[in-house]
């Protein structure tokens, strides 16, 4: 009987509480949804007056300040001019024999049994094509009917 009343008090409590808590959400939504409206519009008007959208915060301030000092005492200070570098530039002759350099001396021709280009066919009859690529023959295809 105890557990009954139990639960039948927290029914009647929720019951009485329900409508209170249903208000009190309703009546922050309307206000939550007044608050935007309100600063979308202050925003809009900042913007179009030059100004930033949300007023500077104290603290802002105290560290623009201190960016300011920070700056003056960079500024105050020598600041030592960079060494110059020098810039080498660095030509390697190599002066080997012959047949460390592949057997053939530097700024050489290559010798006729070397070279690619003399085993290349010459003359006229380079150019001249066999009969058979010559004649263009089309195949008549029975099978379009």
């Amino acid at each position: 009987m105890g557990k009954f009343l139990k639960n039948f008090g927290l029914g009647l409590i929720f019951m009485i509480c329900s409508p209170v808590l249903t208000c009190f959400v309703i009546i922050g939504g309307v206000f939550g949804i007044i608050y935007f409206l309100f600063m979308t519009l202050k925003i809009i008007f900042r913007f179009f007056q030059g100004l930033k959208p949300f007023k500077e915060l104290e603290v802002d301030a105290r560290v623009a300040k201190i960016k300011e000092k920070l700056d003056l005492s960079l500024a105050e200070e020598e600041q030592p001019k960079p060494q110059e570098k020098a810039v080498y530039v660095q030509q390697n002759y190599y002066q080997a024999p012959p047949q460390m350099m592949g057997g053939q001396p530097i700024n050489q021709p290559l010798p006729p049994a070397q070279d690619n280009i003399a085993s290349l066919p010459t003359g006229p009859d380079i150019f001249e094509m066999p009969e058979e690529m010559t004649e263009i023959t089309f195949k008549e295809d029975d099978d379009d009917e």
